[in-house]
């Protein structure tokens, strides 16, 4: 998104604005979108698009990975 191009490098916040007419361009091609957060597709949203999207958090279940404490240690 535009937000995350902003202040990523010196002088990105100039292009900003442009890049993110270019981005809304380029989403508004797409079939479909997958973000990884409500938020971001919140944004794009934000920038008129209609192409469908859905958000998947490319984050991991913790409990899963939790020690079990009724297991014996190796």
């Amino acid at each position: 998104t535009k937000e995350d191009f902003r202040n990523s490098f010196i002088g990105s916040n100039f292009f900003a604005e442009a890049f993110g007419k270019y981005l809304a361009h380029m989403y508004q091609m797409a079939d479909f979108i997958i973000t990884p957060s409500e938020y971001s597709k919140k944004l794009i949203q934000g920038y008129g698009v209609t192409t469908p999207i859905v958000a998947v958090s490319n984050g991991i279940d913790l409990h899963k990975y939790q020690k079990d404490p009724h297991k014996e240690e190796v």
